[in-house]
């Protein structure tokens, strides 16, 4: 595995992310886990959370920058692609469609359409389009975590395992029992490696409801991440915070203006909340000199 990759789909290397760190400290922010998020923010900073999807080897690499900087990471882990040390259904078709000539217009689109498709209907299309072989990892760029490379980077005291399902399934596509089965096959693999049972889930593709909630908090997850780009409140209810927002930078060129944007955003939601709260405890002066609790 090249030490300096990381994500190289994205064009994403170890020193973009020392970068990021970088600025994103000089820009005040702190590096939290999940949890701290929800139950311990810092007061004196904003508090900044990274995560990253899927399970990919190549997040091994990203560990001697956390460990300079001090900073944790949480990383959300398919199992399925561990145990059985196969590629990412997406690099599948990839890797084959480029094979074949297909441009990247035409791949795009029969990505997009399997992002909203089950894993069942994933994995008949890879066998009748490419066959068994296809799953084979061929490259070291595309290979997910190995067991024991799982529990070295549990081990890790930076590193937090979150559950990503066991084969990357959109969970609302499925019947109830199926999506509980992906949350709850994913909770047990996690556990059985790591030693750890995982308190915060990725929502695969960012999709979830209300029953993928309730069947991850019976699973004992107590925090979910979606995709949408907002930022989070500490205090949340339970059912709050099982639906947190998550930012994608929008590319590896663009941090600095991405995260003083950010920091912007966060400066106006604090400044909004706090204007609420004191609407809510300042009584309202009238005309005669008495006051009224006003809401807002």
């Amino acid at each position: 595995m090249a030490k300096d990759l990381f994500l190289p789909q994205e064009g994403f290397v170890v020193e973009t992310y020392r970068r990021f760190i970088d600025e994103a400290l000089n820009l005040g922010f702190k590096f939290i886990t999940p949890e701290q998020a929800i139950s311990d923010p810092p007061q004196e900073a904003p508090g900044l959370v990274i995560t990253f999807d899927d399970g990919y080897a190549d997040g091994l690499n990203i560990l001697p920058v956390l460990k300079e900087y001090g900073v944790p990471a949480t990383f959300f882990v398919s199992t399925d692609y561990v145990r059985d040390q196969m590629s990412f259904w997406w690099d599948v078709v990839y890797r084959n469609r480029r094979r074949q000539g297909h441009g990247d217009d035409k791949i795009a689109a029969e990505l997009h359409a399997l992002r909203h498709s089950t894993p069942l209907q994933i994995n008949n299309h890879l066998m009748t389009a490419f066959g068994p072989s296809s799953l084979a990892v061929v490259t070291d760029d595309e290979r997910p975590l190995t067991a024991q490379e799982l529990q070295t980077m549990a081990n890790d005291p930076l590193v937090v395992i979150g559950n990503h399902t066991a084969e990357h399934a959109v969970l609302p596509l499925l019947t109830r029992t199926d999506a509980a089965q992906q949350i709850t096959r994913a909770q047990d693999y996690l556990r059985d490696v790591t030693g750890r049972t995982p308190s915060v889930i990725s929502y695969p593709n960012g999709y979830y409801n209300a029953d993928i909630i309730a069947a991850a908090v019976s699973a004992g997850l107590g925090i979910g991440i979606t995709t949408q780009p907002r930022s989070n409140r500490p205090n949340l209810s339970a059912f709050g915070a099982m639906q947190l927002g998550r930012h994608a930078p929008p590319n590896a060129n663009n941090f600095s203006a991405f995260l003083r944007g950010l920091r912007k955003a966060l400066q106006l939601n604090n400044a909004w909340r706090a204007y609420r709260e004191s609407r809510r405890v300042l009584p309202r002066q009238n005309d005669c000199g008495g006051g009224d609790r006003a809401s807002a």
